[in-house]
């Protein structure tokens, strides 16, 4: 049956495919392959490059051109099954971190679905406590057993969430031991906004609704966590974005970074360049050079300066430490100055 629906006068699209997946050892054999071709090509690209049995102009084309494009970051979004009680959730959620951290650059923990019954119970109270502990907790541990560095842990969120709720997940997602790396905002929404120009007959279907029709939903989401969160967490900002102005308003009003979906259907892969430039554009217009200086949470007066100056401080201690050190000794007493 479709599980899939676009809403095309609405530049929408609503999907109930829940997590369908082979499972989490398949995924894990999948990523295992990944690695290891990525760990060929790169010895490949090595070996061909420094190759002295090449022609020069051959060694440069190898080097400005690898054989392989350039692999980009890995991100892992897990979730629990659909038939496991949210009081096991847990389990599911720290046997995914245990599989497939390993391969992964990022983890995101879907909590938000609105297509896997009673998920979004676990973005309340004591159980999102519990859930993003042993979570925090699981992907530590994998790490050091494995010597590998922690890597960063995300929070995945749903918009329909009241400003109480979206407090209390504020304050738990910054206190250790479960303070996370990241929170993305937002899933896809249960609502159907009242200006819906689809038929009913497609608009009205089950599953959750992305695109256009989300976009002032996620921003003020957006707007309202950082707040909440002192501009202390990053933020990825997904909903409704189709261009650099609505990348833009997501990044001013708190978003470190941004995830399109929806308008990858109705626009194709080029939305990417193109959005690019209108964002650097924008930018230009306004007289910014650095995104994340200049741009990101700009909405928000004092805690904007705020950021920025923390921001600035921890790239001076960055580029204090990169720095070499110069020693300088007294040839007549060997004094160290």
């Amino acid at each position: 049956q479709p599980r899939m629906f676009r809403l095309l006068p609405d530049r929408a699209v609503i999907n109930r495919y829940g997590f369908n997946s082979h499972g989490a050892a398949a995924v894990q054999q999948n990523l295992e392959r990944y690695r290891r071709e990525e760990e060929e090509e790169k010895t490949q690209h090595s070996s061909s490059s420094a190759s002295s049995t090449l022609p020069w102009w051959q060694q440069l084309w190898c080097t400005l051109y690898p054989p392989h494009p350039a692999r980009g970051p890995i991100g892992v979004n897990i979730g629990k099954n659909k038939r496991t009680p949210n009081e096991q959730a847990v389990q599911d959620y720290v046997s995914n971190i245990q599989r497939l951290a390993p391969y992964a650059d990022y983890l995101v923990v879907n909590i938000s679905s609105p297509n896997t019954p009673n998920l979004r119970e676990l973005q309340r109270g004591d159980e999102f406590e519990a859930l993003l502990e042993a979570c925090c907790r699981a992907r530590n541990q994998t790490a050091d057993a494995l010597g590998q560095p922690r890597i960063p842990l995300l929070v995945k969120l749903a918009p329909d969430l009241s400003d109480d709720e979206l407090q209390q997940i504020a304050t738990t997602c910054l206190q250790s031991p479960r303070r996370c790396d990241g929170i993305v905002v937002t899933n896809t929404t249960n609502q159907r906004p009242a200006d819906l120009l689809t038929h009913a007959t497609i608009s009205e279907e089950t599953g959750g609704l992305s695109g256009a029709p989300l976009k002032q939903l996620s921003t003020q989401l957006i707007r309202k966590l950082f707040c909440f969160t002192q501009g202390q967490i990053p933020i990825i900002g997904v909903g409704g974005i189709a261009n650099g102005r609505d990348a833009y308003q997501k990044l001013t009003a708190g978003a470190s970074a941004v995830q399109i979906y929806t308008c990858l259907v109705y626009e194709g892969p080029g939305v990417v360049s193109r959005m690019r430039q209108e964002l650097a554009q924008l930018m230009k217009q306004n007289g910014h050079r650095d995104l994340q200086l200049d741009v990101v949470g700009r909405d928000h007066d004092d805690l904007f300066w705020q950021r920025r100056e923390k921001l600035m401080e921890a790239r001076l201690k960055t580029k204090a430490a990169a720095e070499p050190v110069l020693v300088e000794v007294n040839q007549e007493d060997g004094m160290i100055e």
